[in-house]
């Protein structure tokens, strides 16, 4: 809303930013003000927050990390701005080599995906799980939802065989015990759909992944009877 904005516009002053200051930054803080960058962004203020960028990539010790948030700052815009040929460009210039570099990526693939760009989604997540095969330290919870929505879009892309690798990279972010026997029962219907899809000549791919869905099913049997009463 409005009102929202105006408000956080007018506590702007009132934060402490390292931007207004030319003293070596702390690392432990550079994040903070990362935080503060992409939260300008995403609530709609992307001069304000290109601003804040660009002043900090001034500071000693935060200009290599800075630009990278500028280009992150700019990816965001194209995106709340459609303009999503420039987005794909600007994907392909930037360091991914920080987990933190990945967040306004994984948005873009969204907002591909939400285009029916689908190859560009396909791609941008694929290349985040191939760098990031279990989650990094204290980011299970954002690990396991991105790669469960990853596995809801592959499904409705029809690539079923992904999906369900996809679905075992989030059991190992550690979903609560509801959310795992949701994905043991998800995941047991996807394999039972890939054998249907299977021609009867591929005897050894059907029985494979008839082993995956009653492994799945087994699974979900035994967590319930340890849950009984």
């Amino acid at each position: 809303p409005t009102w929202v904005r105006m408000l956080f516009l007018a506590m702007l002053p009132l934060f402490p930013l390292a931007a207004a200051s030319q003293q070596t930054i702390d690392p432990s803080k550079l994040d903070d003000e990362v935080k503060y960058i992409i939260g300008l962004q995403k609530l709609g203020f992307s001069d304000y927050a290109r601003k804040v960028a660009d002043n900090m990539a001034k500071v000693p010790g935060a200009g290599t990390r800075m630009k990278a948030i500028d280009l992150q700052t700019k990816l965001l815009d194209c995106i709340q701005r459609k303009k999503f040929d420039e987005a794909r460009k600007i994907v392909e210039d930037l360091d991914l080599s920080r987990f933190e570099a990945w967040p306004s990526v994984i948005e873009a693939a969204d907002a591909f995906y939400a285009v029916g760009m689908w190859t560009n989604t396909v791609d941008i997540y694929g290349r985040f799980f191939k760098q990031f095969e279990k989650p990094p330290a204290e980011q299970d919870a954002y690990y396991k939802d991105c790669a469960y929505k990853y596995a809801q879009m592959l499904k409705y892309m029809k690539k079923d065989e992904l999906a369900y690798g996809i679905y075992e990279l989030a059991i190992k972010a550690r979903p609560s015990e509801e959310e795992q026997l949701q994905m043991w029962v998800e995941m047991a219907q996807l394999a039972l759909r890939v054998v249907m899809n299977l021609p009867e000549s591929d005897a050894k791919g059907r029985e494979d992944w008839l082993k995956k869905a009653y492994k799945c099913a087994t699974d979900v049997q035994w967590a319930g009877y340890e849950k009984a009463p």
